[in-house]
């Protein structure tokens, strides 16, 4: 189950490699992007000349997905809130279901004086305001070495100053 419908690729990419379909549960919250990203994948499947019913996407709430866990699969990879992480591994349990959890990392950054100024800026940004932050690929925090500390503060200030928040698909 994912909120976010983009971050499936890696997961998805590397179960296809391995020979398997699947069946991608997106949350409730994410129906608008669901239809896109399915696109996107069945494009790409039907290009290389593969089935594109190779992969489902669905959309529903916790109890679509725990019938999905119950329904007899082979393996779930889930990524969202420890909290239903664990509602995943007791529905998981009750067949042995094979499960890989991605429960909100939040993983730090770090920005050495070398960096590629711009694409540290931009990576940063993206890392912060992503999703409101809210997402396990958002950078909770930013190391900066002591010598660029100042300017890539200011940068990122000002920068930030210039986002705009608003509904994702507004044309303001």
């Amino acid at each position: 189950s994912v909120r976010i419908p983009g971050i499936i690729y890696g997961p998805l990419v590397s179960a296809l490699f391995a020979g398997n379909g699947c069946v991608v549960k997106v949350s409730e919250y994410a129906a608008w992007s669901a239809d896109f990203c399915a696109g996107f994948v069945h494009r790409a499947l039907e290009h290389n000349g593969f089935d594109p019913d190779l992969v489902q996407i669905i959309v529903g709430n916790g109890a679509t997905g725990e019938a999905l866990v119950r329904s007899g699969v082979e393996k779930v990879m889930f990524i969202g809130s420890p909290e239903n992480g664990k509602r995943v591994m007791r529905a998981a349990a009750d067949n042995l279901t094979e499960v890989v959890l991605e429960l909100g990392g939040k993983d730090p950054m770090i920005i050495c004086d070398d960096c590629d100024w711009e694409q540290a800026i931009n990576y940063a940004l993206r890392g912060i305001f992503i999703n409101c932050g809210q997402n396990c690929l958002a950078a909770e925090r930013i190391y900066v070495q002591d010598k660029i500390y100042d300017e890539f503060v200011a940068e990122v200030v000002k920068r930030a100053k210039k986002l705009k928040q608003g509904p994702t698909l507004s044309k303001t």
